[in-house]
Parts: C-alpha cells; structure tokens; sequence
C-alpha cells in the first residue's frame, strides 16, 4: 500500500458521526458493521490483485466491476445487490467519489424487480405454531413470543425486534410500536391493537417465561427479546433473521417475519372485504389507497386459486 493509501475502512467512523441525527442509531450502527463488512471484501479483492486500490477517495471502475463481480459469484440476490451498491455509494460520496454515479450512465447495475408479496396459508400458519410450541429453552421461548407477535399485530420485524418490555400491554391488549419505518422523519411511535386472540396465550407464557429466564440469571434488559450476549441487548438484523431461519427450517415453511404482516392482511381480508379500513389502521398506512394496493400485490400470488374452475366455461376442447 502506498504511503498515501488509505484503506477501505478510514473513513467509516467519520461518515457514520455525520450522519447521526438523520438516521436511528440502529440503522447507523447497521450501515457501520456493512461498511466494515465491504472493507473485508476489498481488502482480499487487493490481495487477489483483482483491484489497484481500497482507498474510498481513489475507487473507480475497476474497484466497482470487482465489487459486482464478487456479489453475483457469492449468488447474492438482486435486491440485496442493489442495496449494497447504495450504501458503498453514499459512503464513496463522503470522499468526493462520484464514481457510481458516473458508471450507472453508461453501465447497469442491479435493479431488482418487484418482488411479489408473499402470503402463507392457514395451513402453513398452523405449522409455524405447532413448531414453536415444541420447541425448548430459552430459544423456543423467544420463537413462540416472536411469531406470536408478528400474528398479533402485524408489525414489521424491526418493529418488533427493537420493543421494549414496556410496550407490550397483554391486560389492555396493546402493542406501542417505538420504532416504526420512517421514525423521526415522517413517523413517530403509536399504540395498535392485539388483533388475534387464538394466539395471545403464548404471548402471556412467553412474557412469565422471559422473566424466569432473566430472574434466574440476575440480569434485567429493557427489551422483550433480549439477546443476553450482546452489549447492546437486542438482536442485529442478522441474528434475528437466523432466529426466524431456525424456526423456518424446523416447520418446513419457507417464510420470513415479515409474511404475517402480509398474510394477516390476507386472512382477514380474504374473509371479509369491509375490515380494509380496519386492517389499514392496523398496518399503519398513511391512506386507504396504499392498503388497497398492498391487498392486490398479496391477491397477485394466488390468481389460480380465486379463479378456480372458472376457466371451463371458456375451455378448449383437444
């Protein structure tokens, strides 16, 4: 490395101090440890000899190409592609580097499609539950708390990773979501109601379970779903998705936490067209028009199943 080289990560604290006061400190801390993560990639890029320099100021094409490259041979997906490519940019633009912007008017970069939004079925709902109250320990506690509440109130899975003890209201049947998308730019926390009451007792046996658990241990924790390992106290994005994963492999459904904001939408509604409005409030939107457009994405994936046998009255004889 040259005298004046400077490596990948030199700049990352300085950018992340910058931007406290536009950003949650949890996205900021999130942004810092991908960052972090890059530097890693650059620096056995610069190894291999497949880049000239990990220097933020001094990236251009080639460092950029190799950035690409590494992703699709790694079989990243598209979205999370293009993410990555928005967050090394505003990090290489806090060094004067324009070079993603320039590169993008003569060259593609990944831009996923939208992508479908998926809902599960009652069925596969019910094997989700049938898992977690088999599951054991501590771990099987926090899956049953979790899914439970995700079922209960359709909040998004940040929503629900970052809640405090004290935003749980069981007697009052209430969830204050503290940190919904958009906070502090175009939202603030808000009460929602707990919508499903088939499933409310697990979250009454995981609230006596988690105070067990830390009670035994002489430890308190602000927040529901503790992690008692981490200095911070809650789960990074990361961990709380390979809790999910866990919980996803053991039911043999292939879903995420967000799919019950999705597929509570679709069970109430799919019943009973009037409760739009209600589910609306419940989802948080802004307008009726974006739930409506929200239904119709979810109603997307299941076209063969409202048209049914339709197709026979207009059949082709071979």
């Amino acid at each position: 490395m040259e005298d004046d080289e400077r490596p990948f990560n030199c700049d990352i604290e300085s950018y992340i101090s910058d931007r406290i006061g536009f950003y949650q400190n949890t996205t900021l801390n999130e942004q810092g440890r991908k960052l972090r993560h890059f530097g890693q990639i650059f620096g056995d890029l610069r190894e291999e000899g497949k880049i000239g320099t990990e220097d933020p100021a001094k990236m251009g094409a080639p460092e950029i190409s190799a950035f690409l490259q590494y992703m699709r041979n790694k079989g990243i997906d598209v979205a999370t592609q293009s993410k990555y490519v928005q967050i090394l940019n505003n990090y290489l633009v806090f060094s004067d580097n324009m070079i993603i912007s320039k590169m993008k008017g003569s060259r593609r970069f990944p831009s996923p499609s939208k992508k479908p939004i998926k809902s599960l079925s009652v069925d596969e709902v019910q094997r989700i539950f049938d898992t977690v109250q088999t599951m054991k320990g501590w771990a099987g506690a926090q899956a049953r708390g979790i899914v439970a509440l995700a079922f209960e109130t359709l909040a998004r899975p940040s929503e629900i990773r970052l809640a405090q003890a004290r935003d749980l209201d069981l007697t009052r049947g209430r969830f204050f979501v503290r940190n919904p998308k958009g906070k502090g730019s175009y939202a603030s926390g808000q009460w929602v109601d707990l919508i499903r009451p088939d499933v409310r007792p697990l979250l009454w046996q995981y609230v006596d379970e988690r105070e067990i658990y830390l009670a035994a241990r002489g430890m308190t924790s602000e927040y529901l779903f503790p992690n008692v390992r981490r200095p911070e106290g809650y789960f990074s994005s990361n961990a709380f998705r390979n809790k999910i994963g866990s919980i996803s492999k053991l039911a043999e459904v292939d879903f995420s936490l967000k799919d019950f904001r999705s597929t509570g939408t679709n069970l109430f509604i799919s019943v009973d067209k009037t409760l739009l409005n209600a589910i609306s409030a419940q989802l948080r939107h802004s307008d009726i028009g974006t739930t409506q457009r929200f239904y119709a994405d979810i109603q997307s994936g299941h076209v063969a199943d409202d048209l049914g046998d339709k197709w026979k009255k207009t059949a082709i004889h071979l």
